[in-house]
């Protein structure tokens, strides 16, 4: 597997490389209704509307948790090629929420959330807040529905909030009460896939996407028998606690960055035949994950990843 990084042991810390030069941008989303969706990302969770990209019977809708300074420059026509720009140069993570036009007004559509069998793949989004408990309780006054409160489960101190389409966003606790430019406001902090093979997964994005792994965490037998593994997009230089350093998840919560969490049941790789749910094969729901990359990496086209077939959107960098 091509390392994405390179580790100092002896102070148990790494460098990102990202010889790409590629930036984890976007998530993808099929949503039933705009009116809906898109407020409840702004008044309950903080996003701010960056584009709206318009075609015939289709519309997507950026999203992001952005920092005052980028607010402040956004174009005041959210559907100009300024704000498309804003997009292809944003160097975090957006959502994008997408309509398929009448959608919203059949009353048979729904989408596939990722969670239920047998069609599990696409996990959830993330917000890191400082406060999960006092945080859900502003999401209850607000009548935001949960599949799981914070001391609900085996877990405790994290919760499942669902939006209008039943997709779940995990509520985490960041390890500063605020983060520059973005105050005491959530942070997008994650988006997760299951995965059948991680060793395949892990090699797929550290090496075609430059993507620096920063913290694995393992469960036995006993507490569910899978592993978690968390990548990021870094700028090459940047110096970070190394996978075996305790300090790694207090590093990933104390900023604005956005996480992509794979999933792993251990052993799931033995069967050649088993994979996860896409999102693109019915039903729908999930479509993709994106990077920009630079004009010689193949902008425009789409990839899928190992085994899953996950599909990755390659957009051009502005």
């Amino acid at each position: 597997m091509a390392a994405a990084a390179s580790t100092d042991a002896s102070a148990k810390m790494q460098v990102a490389v990202d010889p790409k030069n590629m930036s984890f941008n976007r998530t993808g989303l099929r949503i039933k209704d705009p009116a809906a969706s898109v407020p409840f990302y702004e008044d309950k969770f903080g996003f701010t509307l960056v584009h709206v990209a318009k075609q015939e019977g289709r519309a997507s809708y950026f999203l992001g948790t952005l920092e005052d300074e980028l607010i402040a420059k956004l174009p005041t026509d959210r559907e100009s090629a300024d704000a498309a720009k804003f997009v292809a140069s944003y160097t975090g993570t957006l959502i994008e929420l997408m309509h398929t036009e009448g959608t919203e007004k059949d009353d048979a559509f729904s989408v596939n959330n990722g969670n239920v069998e047998p069609h599990r793949g696409f996990g959830h989004l993330a917000v890191a807040v400082p406060d999960v408990y006092a945080f859900c309780e502003e999401l209850e006054g607000k009548a935001v529905k949960f599949q799981k409160k914070p001391d609900e489960g085996r877990m405790k101190g994290l919760a499942f909030a669902l939006d209008p389409d039943g997709y779940w966003i995990e509520v985490i606790s960041r390890s500063v009460p605020e983060l520059p430019g973005l105050g005491s406001r959530p942070s997008f902090a994650q988006t997760m896939l299951r995965v059948a093979d991680i060793k395949e997964s892990l090699a797929f994005f550290q090496s075609k996407f430059g993507m620096t792994l920063l913290d694995e965490r393992h469960f036995g037998p006993g507490q569910g028998d899978f592993s978690l593994y968390f990548l990021a997009s870094l700028p090459a230089g940047t110096e970070l606690p190394a996978v075996d350093n305790p300090a790694s998840k207090g590093w990933m919560t104390g900023r604005n960055l956005c996480i992509l969490e794979l999933t792993y049941n251990h052993g799931s790789e033995k069967d050649p035949a088993f994979k996860y749910h896409n999102g693109n094969d019915a039903p729908q729901g999930f479509s993709h994950i994106g990077f920009t990359v630079p004009a010689d990496a193949a902008p425009g086209t789409t990839v899928t990843t190992p085994r899953d077939g996950y599909s990755v959107v390659l957009a051009e960098r502005a």
